[in-house]
């Protein structure tokens, strides 16, 4: 007796969805970097800078951060 089973896989990338932060000043001084509505589902975020500051969230779909920048979103699946 045998048995067979077909395995798929998932080949479709990752769509980032980044809502507009709002802008660092004296009385707003972090800005949330949204990325919840990225799919599909149960993503791992990694958020980068170079010339800016994540002072939380490195690693959730919402980071907080403290200093105006350029920041980069890396999406898996």
């Amino acid at each position: 007796s045998s048995a067979s089973v077909i395995v798929l896989t998932d080949t479709l990338a990752p769509k980032p969805n980044i809502l507009l932060p709002n802008i660092i000043n004296c009385y707003l001084p972090t800005a949330s970097l949204n990325a919840s509505s990225s799919t599909p589902s149960g993503l791992d975020f990694k958020w980068s800078t170079t010339n800016g500051n994540v002072q939380s969230g490195n690693n959730q779909s919402i980071a907080i951060v403290d200093k105006g920048g350029t920041y980069q979103l890396l999406l898996k699946n």
